[in-house]
C-alpha cells in the first residue's frame, strides 16, 4: 500500500503525480475539483476526446466542457452550410424539428441525411437540453437565461391514447392527420393547434405559446437565487414552476380537445389561483413518471423523424 505523505486533501499525492505526468507529456493540466468525472481535466478537452467521431457530436450533461468548434463536413453543400450558420446566428438553440421546418425542404433533407448540423452545433445526450441543436461554444448549464430554451416533458392522460375511450376516439378523429412527418408538426403542437401524437411529448419552452408558461419562464429567468444549479431533470426551473408549467400545458391540450381556444383559456386562468391539486402525476393505475424509461420512450418518438441513430446503450434512446 502506498505510504501516506500528503495532506488531508491529497494524502497519497496523486494530484501532484498526475500534474507531473501531464507536464512530461506536454499537456496542460489542472487539479480537478472533487465533483469532476475526470482524473486530470485537460485543455482543449474535445480536441483530444471527441465524442462525435465524424458525423455528430453528443455531450453528456455532466461533462466538464462543451465543444467550442464544429466538425468539418467537406461534403456539405454551400446552401446547407449557409443555412446552418444562419440558424445559429438567429438562435443559439433549436429543437431539430423547428430548425428543419424553417429551411427549404431540399436543404433540410440534406442536413438531416448527412447530420450536417454538427458543423455549427452539438447536442446533449441527456438532461433538460437533450437533443437540442446548441451553438458550439454555448453552455446553457451555467446561465439561468437559457431556461427560455430548455425542454420540458409532460405526461398526457392515458385515456387520450385509448381507442375505446371517448376522449381517445375524439383525439384520434381530430388530430390523427398531424404527425411528426409533417413540417408544421412542431409549430402546431407548440402553438396548441394540435395534440401531440405521443403520450409523453418533449416541448421546447421557447416555442410554447401559452401566456402563463411564458410568464413562468420569465420569472425563472429573472430569479435572483444564485445558489441553485441547473438540474438534470428540471433544468433551471424550480420544482414549483416546473410542475405549474406541466399542468398549464396539459390544460391547454385539454381545452383544445374540448373545442375551446387554449390561448384564450390560458389567459383567463392566469389571474386565478394555481390549481395545484390538479396533478398530472395522479392516476388510478400505475403509470410511468415523466422522467422514467417509459416516458423517455415516448419522448424519443418526438425525434423519430430525425432518422436512425446509434443508441444501443440505452433502450429508450
Amino acid at each position: 500500500m502506498k505510504a501516506v505523505k500528503g495532506g488531508a486533501n491529497d494524502p497519497f499525492e496523486l494530484g501532484e503525480e498526475g500534474d507531473a505526468n501531464a507536464r512530461a507529456m506536454g499537456g496542460v493540466s489542472l487539479r480537478p475539483s472533487l465533483f469532476t468525472r475526470d482524473d486530470i481535466p485537460v485543455a482543449d478537452y474535445f480536441t483530444q476526446r471527441d465524442t462525435g467521431a465524424t458525423t455528430t457530436r453528443e455531450v453528456d450533461f455532466h461533462e466538464i466542457a462543451v465543444p467550442t468548434r464544429g466538425l468539418d463536413m467537406e461534403e456539405a453543400s454551400p446552401e446547407a452550410s449557409r443555412a446552418m450558420r444562419a440558424l445559429m446566428a438567429e438562435r443559439e438553440m433549436w429543437a431539430p424539428l423547428a430548425a428543419l421546418a424553417r429551411l427549404p425542404k431540399d436543404v433540410a433533407d440534406e442536413i438531416l441525411a448527412r447530420k450536417l448540423h454538427a458543423m455549427c452545433s452539438y447536442s446533449f445526450a441527456n438532461g433538460p437540453f437533450k437533443r437540442l441543436w446548441i451553438k458550439v461554444g454555448v453552455d446553457p448549464r451555467f446561465d439561468r437565461a437559457y431556461v427560455r430554451s430548455q425542454t420540458i416533458t409532460v405526461r398526457l392522460p392515458s385515456n387520450w391514447f385509448q381507442d375505446d375511450d371517448p376522449e381517445g376516439a375524439r383525439r384520434k378523429a381530430r388530430f390523427a392527420s398531424c404527425s411528426r412527418s409533417d413540417r408544421g408538426y412542431h409549430d402546431a403542437v407548440h402553438g396548441f393547434r394540435s395534440i401531440p401524437d405521443v403520450r409523453h411529448p418533449v416541448l421546447t419552452l421557447a416555442d410554447v405559446a401559452l401566456p402563463s408558461v411564458r410568464a413562468a419562464v420569465e420569472l425563472a429567468a429573472a430569479s435572483a437565487d444564485h445558489s441553485s444549479a441547473c438540474d438534470e431533470r428540471r433544468g433551471w426551473l424550480p420544482h414549483g414552476l416546473h410542475r405549474k408549467i406541466q399542468r398549464a400545458i396539459v390544460r391547454g391540450y385539454q381545452a383544445l380537445l374540448d373545442g375551446d381556444d387554449p390561448i384564450t383559456a390560458d389567459e383567463a386562468s392566469m389571474g386565478a389561483p394555481d390549481d395545484a391539486h390538479v396533478d398530472d402525476d395522479a392516476s388510478p393505475s400505475p403509470v410511468a413518471a415523466p422522467d422514467s424509461p417509459r416516458a423517455d420512450a415516448d419522448a424519443l418518438a418526438e425525434y423519430e423523424i430525425l432518422g436512425d441513430q446509434d443508441d444501443s446503450e440505452d433502450e429508450y434512446e
